[in-house]
């Protein structure tokens, strides 16, 4: 209950990353790797889980994460 309270992004954050990588997950992780403004935003998002949890768990939102970095995933 009090990760609902009060550490809701951290254990989003740990939940994602103790499971196999969701294509969002996977999608952010790649601009990460092929862009070092993303590289800082990902890491930078930690601190403030709430400013990458979306990203790392809705596709939609990591495909405009990767497209403000101007990565391109195949087949878009």
């Amino acid at each position: 209950m009090a990760c609902v309270k009060y550490g809701r992004g951290g254990c989003d954050l740990t939940r994602i990353f103790l499971e196999p990588p969701s294509p969002a997950t996977q999608m952010v992780l790649d601009a990460a790797r092929a862009d070092e403004r993303a590289a800082d935003a990902y890491y930078y998002g930690f601190p403030h889980p709430e400013s990458i949890v979306p990203a790392l768990t809705d596709i939609n939102v990591a495909q405009a994460f990767a497209a403000r970095y101007d990565i391109r995933q195949p087949g878009n």
